[in-house]
C-alpha cells in the first residue's frame, strides 16, 4: 500500500525477442516488474434521497427497497439512519419537508 491506497504491480516477461510471441513463459525468462499503478475503488453513490421517498413517502418495506436497489437489508438500514442523520436539519424543499412530516409522523 501507498498512502493507504493498495497497488497494482504490472509483471511482464523480461527481455522477450522479437520473433517470440509475448507471452508469459515461466521456464525460459524471469518475471520483471515494469510499472506500479495505484488503485481506488469507487462505489457508485447511493441517492439518500431516493431511499428516504421509497420508504416514508411511498411506504416501502425495507425488503422491498433491498430487492429494488440490490442491497442488503443492513445497508438500506445504514443509508436511511444516514439520511435522517445528515437531512436532520435540512427542510429546504417541498420534498424534504413531506419526508420529515412522514418520519416525524411515526
Amino acid at each position: 500500500m501507498l498512502n493507504g491506497a493498495p497497488q497494482l504491480i504490472v509483471v511482464e516477461p523480461g527481455n522477450t525477442p522479437l520473433n517470440q510471441p509475448k507471452c508469459l513463459d515461466l521456464r525460459s525468462k524471469p518475471l520483471t516488474v515494469r510499472q506500479t499503478y495505484s488503485v481506488r475503488w469507487q462505489k457508485e453513490k447511493i441517492d439518500l434521497m431516493k431511499l428516504a421517498k421509497m420508504r416514508w413517502i411511498n411506504q416501502m418495506s425495507f425488503k422491498d427497497i433491498a430487492d429494488s436497489q440490490k442491497m442488503t437489508l443492513g445497508g438500506v438500514d445504514w443509508n436511511l439512519r444516514k439520511f435522517k442523520k445528515e437531512y436532520s436539519k435540512n427542510r429546504s424543499t417541498k420534498e424534504l419537508k413531506q419526508i420529515w412530516s412522514k418520519i416525524e409522523g411515526v
